[in-house]
């Protein structure tokens, strides 16, 4: 293990490459990783505690719309936790394999979690839309259509400018923190061949 270890050091320190560059990009992926394992556990602690509390939330009507806008808010939950499980970098980033492919899937990494939030984070958005919506039917039965339409309008409306705000900020963030990063890393990649 040693011995390979080595190998892999004396392949990385044989490229046309500045270690202090290196040091340097390796450093910003383990701050990105830092934040990201923060959000984990906020993510982690939130999923089981937002279905428990759905779950236990909800009417003890046994009515198929609850049930369904319920089953759709645990599918669109349980999408984004595998997809955010399946995107990190792991404890510490750090240097493994050789220069182009270490290089190549720290990109893609970042490039996933770009688009994690520019197209998953907008279609579970819609997903919670139509669960709250379909949940509603069954919530708002008895009252008058042209309340229930304004209920629904509203809140789909205020969800949708909610999460369309949150996401706008994050991708903004995005641009100046893993675009340059990106860009980075596939310029090294492209010298080291």
């Amino acid at each position: 293990m040693s011995d390979q270890l080595e190998e892999y050091q004396q392949l990385w320190q044989s490229q046309p490459i500045d270690t202090t560059e290196i040091s340097e990009v390796l450093k910003k992926l383990n701050k990105i990783e830092s934040k990201n394992r923060l959000e984990m556990r906020i993510v982690n602690v939130s999923f089981p505690l937002t279905i428990g509390l759905l779950y236990f939330l909800m009417p003890l009507k046994d009515q198929f719309l609850y049930q369904l806008g319920f089953g759709i808010i645990v599918l669109a939950m349980l999408i984004m936790f595998i997809l955010f499980h399946r995107n990190r970098f792991g404890k510490s980033v750090e240097l493994l394999g050789d220069n182009k492919s270490f290089l190549s899937n720290q990109v893609d990494k970042l490039k996933s979690r770009i688009r994690i939030t520019a197209v998953y984070m907008r279609m579970y958005t819609i997903a919670l839309i139509i669960a709250i919506n379909v949940a509603y039917l069954a919530a708002f039965d008895g009252m008058h259509i042209g309340y229930r339409i304004s209920i629904h309008i509203g809140i789909s409306i205020a969800l949708l400018v909610f999460q369309e705000f949150m996401i706008r900020r994050k991708l903004r963030k995005y641009q100046t923190e893993y675009v340059p990063l990106i860009d980075h890393l596939e310029r090294m990649k492209e010298e080291s061949l």
